[in-house]
């Protein structure tokens, strides 16, 4: 597989959305390259120690009086 130059392209709710081109044989499967380009991604942010929120809820139960 190559991979062209990652472009960071919007900020949006629990997402940094990201464009890249990649070049591949069509024979491999497309769960292997999302794989691949996901490791990537995830190995090169954890390498430069940028942790990425997510949302979350917080569920408070209050008792009936």
């Amino acid at each position: 597989m190559d991979y062209g130059q990652v472009y960071f392209i919007d900020i949006a709710d629990s997402a940094l959305i990201m464009a890249v081109t990649v070049y591949y044989n069509s024979k491999t499967a497309s769960e292997m390259l999302k794989d691949d380009i996901n490791t990537r991604v995830f190995e090169a942010l954890e390498e430069n120690g940028i942790d990425i929120p997510y949302n979350h809820t917080s569920v408070i139960i209050k008792p009936q009086t």
